[in-house]
């Protein structure tokens, strides 16, 4: 199944009665690599008053969270995930940093500030289709790995990890359309496979 996310990082600026609205989208399939973005975009804008917040991921299975930050209940993480899924997306966090203006925008305000902050953001990223992919990792002597390197390399698999010591060890993603058809081919190598 193919499915929708964003290629990277974008950020878009909104202002609303004194108040800044900053969102950031960016893609990321994990709850450590969405934790690890917020706290480099805290780092970049340190003197915010709020950082709000959801996300979407694929999975399986499917996983969302929102957070209002101390904003009025419903006002912010809600809003935001509404137009993540008004464009379909998935493994992808949006943030909207505010910085308060002095004027108190309400509740309506504030939704709408926090939807608009991410609206913009959305539709000022390139969106991307993506296939759900599965990681097998594989052993075997140095000279059985080797050889699979270069097949592996000829059907631009992915390689993530590898580590060709005398019992050599590397971890491949495989699409899903992928699996079925490579596979099969890595029986002629003198290799253990299995899904990591």
């Amino acid at each position: 199944m193919i499915y929708q996310s964003i290629t990277h990082k974008t950020s878009f600026l909104l202002k609303e009665k004194g108040s800044k609205f900053i969102g950031v989208a960016f893609p990321c399939n994990s709850i450590d690599a969405f934790k690890s973005v917020l706290a480099d975009i805290q780092i970049e804008f340190p003197k915010a008053t709020h950082y709000c917040y959801a996300y979407r991921f694929f999975g399986p299975p499917v996983s969302f969270r929102v957070n209002d930050d101390g904003e009025p209940s419903n006002s912010a993480g809600i809003p935001i995930f509404g137009q993540i899924q008004s464009y379909e997306l998935f493994d992808i966090g949006v943030v909207v940093v505010r910085y308060y203006g002095g004027t108190k925008l309400g509740v309506g305000g504030l939704v709408q500030a926090y939807k608009g902050a991410a609206k913009l953001v959305l539709e000022n990223s390139i969106i991307c289709h993506q296939e759900p992919t599965n990681v097998f990792k594989i052993s075997g002597d140095f000279l059985s790995i080797t050889q699979l390197l270069s097949f592996l390399k000829k059907q631009e698999i992915k390689i993530i990890s590898q580590n060709l010591a005398q019992e050599a060890e590397i971890s491949i993603e495989l699409t899903d359309s992928k699996t079925p058809i490579i596979l099969p081919n890595l029986k002629e190598f003198k290799i253990e496979v299995n899904p990591a």
